[in-house]
């Protein structure tokens, strides 16, 4: 069955190697003892987040619980990476919000401009108020390029009109993946684009899809049954970030 539809399978592969993105991929090292301390502005996962003036460590609720630091990443360590005016941001979770399903409080994102050593101030990491509210892990991280495609192709006329020759389109779209030695690998990944576990929530024509940070067994940050945490910035508010963690497997 090699020969069968040779012709159009040459002209969806096409059209999906087209829309490919590259992405950075982050490796994540063996951890390292918890006092250790990484340098102000390096990406890395756990440990001490970089701060400048007037912020705090992020509480939630009457209690101030605090929240989780998951990691930090330095966009000028990514080869690849979303056109966006951060060169650097931090990601924190709340365990006490996830527990309770609060959607809107669960995950924060800070970004920053132009981070460096001058700026970063220290900030006091909080008494946890249960054993709970710290799990993250320090980590070390590495970088690789990581080439992705579409989770869907209905964005894309290319794709959708060469895979609407075959009598199943979202079939044929998947061959063409593996044709091209694509698989939806979650990986943790800056920019690109991202493997989305049940639906592709973020990807709306105001946002730019900015990371996908996936469960790190090094790390302990699992959400869930090993739900991602997915980034996207508002294309008219960089200050302004969209995020899920509610997409467990």
């Amino acid at each position: 069955m090699l020969w069968f539809k040779k012709k159009e399978k040459a002209e969806l592969d096409a059209a999906v190697r087209a829309v490919g993105k590259y992405a950075t991929a982050l490796i994540v090292e063996s951890s390292v003892p918890e006092n250790h301390v990484f340098p102000v502005t390096a990406t890395h996962f756990g440990g001490n987040p970089y701060f400048e003036e007037k912020d705090a460590w992020p509480t939630l609720g009457e209690e101030k619980r605090p929240f989780d630091f998951v990691c930090q990443i330095n966009l000028r360590d990514c080869p690849d990476h979303p056109n966006v005016p951060i060169e650097l941001f931090t990601v924190f979770v709340s365990w006490a919000a996830i527990e309770d399903g609060d959607i809107d409080r669960a995950c924060l994102v800070r970004g920053y401009r132009e981070a460096s050593a001058d700026k970063i101030v220290s900030v006091r990491r909080p008494t946890p108020i249960k054993k709970q509210d710290y799990k993250v892990r320090p980590c070390s991280v590495l970088t690789e390029r990581l080439l992705t495609y579409p989770w869907s192709p209905k964005k894309y006329p290319e794709i959708v009109a060469a895979a609407a020759k075959f009598s199943d389109p979202n079939a044929a779209y998947r061959s063409s993946l593996k044709r091209l030695g694509f698989t939806d690998q979650f990986r943790s990944r800056i920019g690109g684009f991202p493997t989305w576990v049940h639906n592709d929530s973020l990807e709306y024509s105001d946002l730019i899809f900015l990371a996908q940070i996936d469960y790190e067994p090094k790390a302990n940050n699992c959400i869930g049954d090993a739900a991602p945490i997915y980034i996207a910035v508002s294309a008219s508010d960089p200050a302004k970030f969209e995020t899920d963690v509610w997409q467990s497997h």
